[in-house]
């Protein structure tokens, strides 16, 4: 894996038998702030693919949360490029190209700072309540009463999307599947 302007550089030397492919992954800058709200990707099941016939095997799909729900609309369509190789499969030139399709973006109403807010409120809450273990589970929203725009959800426990790769963090996944409270669940509509 290259940052973008190092793979132009590879690409532009024009080196005999190396070959830039372009990959693509999802970011997740705010961690667990956001986690079950964004939700995760993974694999495209037998499901998803019956759904959506003109997936590539092996595509990439969201899973729970935005991420599922807004999919179709996120995913854009994956760039096509041939490459000629030898019987022997050493690459020897490059074919026609398809360049991909952008998805979409989708504007979100939620404050950040107003997110932070309420995660730490909750988890006040949820460590403060006498006689309750802690790890508990809990979850709230904040809504603006006039649209109904959502500009807050707190899930506790929560996750960092991130696990989810690429490059998938098995143990941390390990530990998340069995740990108690279900923290990967959204706990405000869930």
């Amino acid at each position: 894996s290259l940052p973008t302007a190092a793979g132009r550089r590879v690409r532009e030397a024009r080196l005999p038998g190396v070959f830039v492919v372009p990959d693509t992954h999802r970011r997740y800058p705010q961690g667990t702030s956001l986690g079950p709200i964004l939700g995760w990707t993974g694999v495209a099941t037998r499901v998803e693919m019956k759904r959506w016939p003109d997936l590539p095997l092996g595509a990439v799909v969201g899973r729970t949360g935005l991420e599922q729900m807004y999919d179709p609309i996120l995913r854009g369509t994956d760039g096509r490029q041939c490459v000629y190789v030898t019987p022997a499969g050493t690459p020897v030139a490059l074919g026609p190209y398809t360049a991909p399709r952008r998805g979409s973006t989708v504007g979100l109403t939620l404050d950040m700072g107003l997110q932070r807010k309420l995660t730490r409120e909750l988890a006040t809450v949820l460590l403060g309540v006498p006689g309750q273990p802690r790890g508990d589970l809990g979850g709230s929203v904040v809504l603006d009463p006039r649209n109904g725009q959502v500009l807050a959800m707190a899930s506790l426990p929560g996750y960092d999307s991130r696990v989810f790769g690429p490059p998938v963090h098995n143990r941390e996944l390990g530990r998340l599947a069995h740990a108690p409270a279900s923290p990967m669940l959204e706990h405000v509509t869930q």
